[in-house]
């Protein structure tokens, strides 16, 4: 399929396209001058529209950052017999919820804080202060 592990992170697998969406195989660098195979083996995707596909890889999850998720989750299933559910928009993974804020994907613990909230009421009797003491 194209992709190759992250080189600061080997668990995230990456590919990386054209602006046409054509995949720029990894023996295939791109170059200001076009293709060479003596360049550096990560391409850096420019303003001319290029671009890079993901999919972070833990335990037995799958998280894809990608111009076609479904088309790429299709593929997954059909070619290499991948049994995929749970195949929607990522709202909460390990810990962490994910959400849009002005067209802006953030993440943010929000779920882990409102438990640790819950978690000092019932020890403490009352909700956690903002105040700052030193």
């Amino acid at each position: 399929m194209g992709f190759t592990p992250c080189p600061a992170e080997p668990e995230i697998w990456m590919r990386a396209h054209n602006a046409d969406g054509s995949i720029i195989w990894p023996d295939k660098i791109k170059t200001k001058s076009g293709f060479s195979s003596t360049t550096s083996k990560y391409p850096t995707p420019t303003s001319d529209g290029s671009y890079y596909e993901y999919i972070a890889t833990y335990v037995d999850d799958l998280t894809i950052a990608s111009k076609d998720p479904e088309g790429l989750c299709k593929k997954l299933e059909n070619k290499y017999k991948f049994k995929l559910k749970g195949t929607e928009t990522l709202n909460f993974l390990l810990g962490c919820d994910f959400f849009y804020e002005d067209g802006v994907l953030c993440q943010a613990p929000k779920k882990y804080i409102e438990k640790m909230g819950d978690s000092y009421f019932r020890f403490f009797g009352e909700k956690p202060s903002r105040k700052v003491t030193s």
